[in-house]
Order: C-alpha cells, then sequence, then structure tokens
C-alpha cells in the first residue's frame, strides 16, 4: 500500500473515532507524534481544555497556566517533576495537547501531520 493511501485510511480513521484511537490501532500504544500549535492555541488558558481535576490542579500548582505554558513542560520532560502527577495524569495532558493540536489544523494540515507521524512510526 502506498503513503497517500495510508494517510488517507488514518484521516478516514481519526476522524471517525478520534486520533488517539485511530494512532493506537495503525501503530499500539508507542507512537512518536509531534503536532505544532497556532500562537492563538499557545495562550489559551489551560482552564478552556477538558482536563481532569488532578491534571489542572496540578499543572496549576506548577506554575503552567497557559496551553504555552504546558507545551514547554512537555517537551523539557518537566511533567515528571510535577508533584502528584503520576504516569497516568501526565498521558492524559499530552493526549489533550494532541487531540487540540491536531483539531485546529486544516484538513491538509491534519493529513501532513499523519504523513509525518507515519514517517517517525513505519
Amino acid at each position: 500500500m502506498d503513503k497517500y493511501k495510508t494517510v488517507e485510511e488514518l484521516y478516514k480513521s481519526a476522524e471517525s473515532y478520534g486520533l488517539p484511537e485511530a494512532l493506537h490501532k495503525a501503530f499500539g500504544r508507542s507512537v512518536d507524534v509531534r503536532v505544532g500549535f497556532t500562537e492563538a492555541d499557545c495562550s489559551t488558558k489551560i482552564d478552556g481544555i477538558d482536563f481532569s481535576v488532578r491534571a489542572s490542579n496540578g499543572l496549576k500548582r506548577a506554575g503552567l497556566f497557559t496551553i504555552g505554558d504546558v507545551i514547554d513542560a512537555v517537551a523539557r520532560d518537566k511533567l515528571t517533576q510535577i508533584r502528584n502527577l503520576g504516569a497516568k495524569t501526565q498521558n492524559e495532558i499530552k493526549t489533550r495537547l494532541l487531540v487540540l493540536g491536531y483539531g485546529s489544523s486544516s484538513v491538509a494540515e491534519k493529513k501532513q501531520i499523519l504523513a509525518e507521524i507515519l514517517d517517525k512510526n513505519a
């Protein structure tokens, strides 16, 4: 199967079942993903995201009040240093960020993201 068809299938699966489910189905639980964010996304307050109470409180306690702050913390592997933020909550935060970045992209950008994921994880 060629790359274009695979990207199209991933896109359809992501639109039908959600991005995390589509990626887990295609690549398993260990998948390397990178998604770009707009400046507007980065300035969004974390209260605007549907984080669990534990995640939201932990992020605020660590001084992370915007999506940009959280993205920086993830990129610098600082989430592991936040008290009472276990692996499950860290995964929740990373998944919510992924869904936010993917969801705010155009169809062409979504397909480009999926093509990059395919290249990294094939």
